[in-house]
């Protein structure tokens, strides 16, 4: 009996140191898990801030591109009017020949 409770006393010892080898390594993967996780997490917001960052660049660009189009078409309807007046100009005197030369013939 004597050697049944020293076996038993051995298994609880045993289980203890079991349960405590467990404990620790169930502590040391949770926090391995943590560091992961927060290491996942960093490289998600860098590649976010990453890709954020070019698409600022991206709107820039297109902005610049924007302003610039913008420029080329105000200039496009200033020569535009300007031509659009030329050409007024052009007919307003073609109309006066035509009536002077109209007021010649009748005159005559």
């Amino acid at each position: 009996m004597n050697n049944e409770f020293r076996n038993d006393l051995n298994q609880v010892k045993w289980n203890r140191l079991l349960t405590e080898m467990l404990g620790d390594r169930k502590s040391y993967f949770k926090k391995q898990n943590e560091i992961i996780n927060i290491t996942i997490s960093e490289l998600i917001d860098l590649d976010v801030e990453e890709r954020l960052a070019k698409s600022k660049e991206k709107v820039t660009e297109k902005s610049i591109e924007l302003v610039a189009l913008e420029i080329k078409l105000a200039a496009l309807k200033k020569d535009i009017e300007e031509k659009r007046n030329e050409l007024k100009k052009q007919m307003a005197s073609k109309e006066s020949v035509l009536l002077a030369s109209k007021k010649i013939v009748f005159a005559k």
